[in-house]
């Protein structure tokens, strides 16, 4: 918390809180996974490629509201992005947002990315990266960057599981709060970390290169663990409902419904994109 005390007097709330009422209206609710083999297919229901030209990243799914479906990300994966940017789904489809509708997060490394359409997408169970403990075994699933000459499997859906190799008390001031050992690759910034239960725990936010010119991390990496933005939100007062294994309907059931209202993005619907941008 010691984080959370000295960022939330400097954030700008103005237009994020209102963004951040989302998470009155969360997404479809996956199943609750209970294999590596669950979480991986959970993990690809929800875990978008989020990307502009040559330059990509990933993110996980944390809500939709209407017609906006929303994807938390690290905020060094959008921060250099300008004009449109792509989001490519599980099904392989494209959808294009503007880098105006992004809402980063302040003194946090963390940014919430919209895209638009009516098709309804699984969205995280958010769990408590509180219960981490040193060792606990995690997993991440993203995907790797465009710049990968004749090694297409590279830009392919990856999963890979790894430890808690330490926690970082108190939180690095842009809330890098873990460290694991899961194997990842540029353009993976961004990537949802699950814990056994297959619940969302970290977003993957950082790499230690052990050689510059590797495209691969093989040394330790830091993650940003949920609870700073979870608790962001409840420092906020909002009634927040996320779906947590204790008290999610069924995957069959919809979304419980509150009085609060999100506002639809600005702009109308982009229209899906047909062309692959990477």
């Amino acid at each position: 918390m010691g984080l959370l005390t000295n960022i939330l007097p400097r954030l700008g709330f103005t237009g994020l809180g209102t963004i951040l009422c989302m998470l009155l209206v969360p997404g479809v609710n996956p199943a609750i996974a209970t294999s590596p083999r669950e979480i991986a297919q959970t993990a690809r229901q929800i875990t978008v490629k989020i990307g502009m030209s040559q330059s990509s990243g990933t993110g996980v799914i944390v809500a939709r509201n209407g017609s906006t479906t929303w994807v938390l990300t690290c905020g060094n994966v959008v921060d250099s992005f300008n004009g449109n940017y792509q989001i490519q789904t599980v099904n392989g489809q494209q959808y294009q947002g503007n880098t105006s509708q992004i809402q980063q997060i302040p003194q946090v490394n963390l940014a919430l990315v919209p895209f638009f359409t009516n098709n309804s997408y699984a969205s995280a169970v958010i769990g408590n990266s509180d219960q981490l403990a040193q060792g606990d075994p995690v997993y991440v699933g993203g995907f790797p960057g465009a710049n990968h000459p004749g090694n297409l499997q590279l830009s392919e859906f990856q999963f890979t599981n790894g430890i808690i190799s330490s926690r970082i008390n108190p939180p690095h001031v842009q809330g890098y709060g873990l460290t694991h050992t899961s194997l990842t690759n540029r353009g993976m910034n961004g990537s949802p970390m699950f814990n056994p239960e297959g619940q969302l725990v970290a977003i993957h936010c950082g790499e230690d290169l052990t050689a510059q010119n590797s495209d691969q991390s093989t040394h330790w990496k830091t993650a940003i663990p949920i609870n700073i933005f979870t608790n962001i939100t409840q420092s906020m007062g909002l009634n927040i409902n996320v779906y947590n294994a204790t008290s999610s309907p069924s995957p069959s059931q919809s979304p419980p419904s509150t009085g609060n209202s999100f506002p639809p993005a600005q702009s109308p619907e982009p229209p899906p994109s047909n062309g692959r941008v990477w």
